[in-house]
């Protein structure tokens, strides 16, 4: 080998290294605490079989921890762990506000009837009706005899009446309903007199024309024609009585009088009692 130079390298453990470098050879002999000669030449010779491998060296110091990783994907869920044991009632909560009253329910059937209640004071007293109530005659509810219409005439109250003018008979008569009840009343009845009138008979019944009570009579007779008022008092109408009929009928005449004429305008009831 020519131009060679020698290398001293120091080395803890034998070995042998053969290096190719262009453009010449190096050669490294190893030898335990030992000088190494490297040898560099301009050709170098084939290379030689690889070598048994080395032992391991010595373990390391640890390196720095290296920087985390990123989160990886989350695992299933495991399974449920068993029920624990139930822990002590805890003290009892504040009452919450009220909620909202719910729908009404149904209609619960009807209990059974009370005991009667205990009777209550007696009410004040009533008062009596101090006006009376006018009643406009334009045609009879009922006609026993004879006929009838309503006249105008100017000398009776309320310009009209009720009369058998076309054919004035005796016993001629007609009913009119009165709203009476059970008390003591006055009653009172306009008439039209004149030189043909004749004497009326007033009367009433509770029964719906089964019997007749009397109220007396008045003579319509008059030279002039002129209006006339039959007045009857205290007249008394029995308990459970709901309503009346008045009849006027011309049972006779005056001997001045041409005939049996009849005419009433108005009726007028006063509860007296």
């Amino acid at each position: 080998m020519t131009d060679t130079a020698t290398l001293q390298v120091v080395v803890a453990s034998p070995a042998a290294l053969t290096v190719d470098a262009d453009p010449a050879a190096v050669e490294l002999v190893v030898q335990p605490a030992a000088a190494v000669t490297l040898e560099v030449g301009d050709r170098a010779g084939p290379r030689g079989a690889t070598g048994p491998a080395g032992a391991d060296g010595a373990t390391g110091p640890a390196g720095p921890t290296g920087p985390q990783g990123a989160t990886g994907p989350q695992g299933d869920a495991g399974p449920t762990g068993p029920q624990g044991v139930q822990g002590e009632t805890g003290p009892q909560g504040a009452t919450g506000s009220a909620g909202t009253d719910g729908a009404t329910g149904p209609t619960g059937a009807q209990g059974p009837k009370g005991d009667t209640g205990a009777t209550g004071p007696a009410g004040a007293a009533g008062t009596i009706r101090t006006h009376m109530t006018l009643q406009m005659l334009f045609t009879p509810q009922h006609v026993y005899q004879g006929t009838w219409t309503v006249v105008f005439a100017g000398t009776v109250t309320g310009g009209s009446l009720l009369s058998n003018l076309s054919g004035p008979a005796i016993n001629d008569s007609m009913g009119i309903n009165l709203d009476i009840t059970p008390g003591t009343w006055t009653v009172a009845v306009w008439c039209a007199a004149g030189p043909s009138g004749g004497v009326l008979t007033f009367e009433l019944s509770t029964d719906n024309g089964g019997t007749w009570a009397s109220l007396g009579t008045s003579d319509m007779y008059n030279a002039a024609s002129t209006a006339r008022l039959f007045t009857a008092t205290g007249v008394v109408v029995a308990a459970g009585v709901s309503a009346g009929i008045l009849r006027v009928r011309s049972a006779s005449k005056n001997a001045s009088s041409t005939n049996y004429l009849v005419g009433v305008s108005q009726v007028g009831l006063l509860k007296t009692g």
